[in-house]
């Protein structure tokens, strides 16, 4: 007895074609394979080891950074993940659109308090503001919700 797996090759990345990733490596990010993840397929991010960047949302800025000023190596990249990592592709994008948004974020919960980074729940002297880039990337505290402030 034989079984066929049918597999759906809009959802496989095409690995052979990625650029090569020795210049990444060199910068301090790389392209992670995300097949075991439901909606990802890969993914642009930081390399912890080398701890260039801060996180991941910095190694995107770097790529599009360097692609927008002529790079053609890192637009490759960008073209890569377009094809072949959506999801991500999408995330890096809005990440990017949401960097010149200069509107100003705090995070409230359902009885009025607003989220402090140093002191957690208090009252509204004590918030802390976050840009609209950061609400793409951060994640809420338990009970926590985006509030437009400015």
């Amino acid at each position: 007895m034989t079984t066929e797996t049918t597999l759906d090759l809009a959802t496989v990345p095409a690995w052979h074609a990625l650029p090569d990733m020795t210049q990444a490596e060199s910068e301090g990010w790389r392209i992670s394979d995300c097949s075991g993840l439901e909606t990802e397929t890969a993914r642009l991010e930081r390399d912890d080891a080398t701890a260039i960047f801060s996180g991941d949302a910095a190694a995107w800025v770097h790529v599009c950074t360097h692609a927008e000023n002529g790079s053609a190596y890192h637009q490759s990249v960008l073209d890569w993940l377009k094809q072949n990592a959506p999801v991500e592709f999408k995330r890096i994008s809005d990440h990017q659109e949401a960097l010149t948004d200069k509107t100003t974020w705090a995070i409230v919960n359902q009885a009025g308090e607003f989220w402090s980074n140093e002191d957690g729940w208090g009252d509204q002297e004590s918030k802390t503001l976050f840009y609209a880039h950061e609400k793409l990337v951060l994640n809420l505290p338990i009970g926590g919700t985006w509030a437009l402030i400015g």
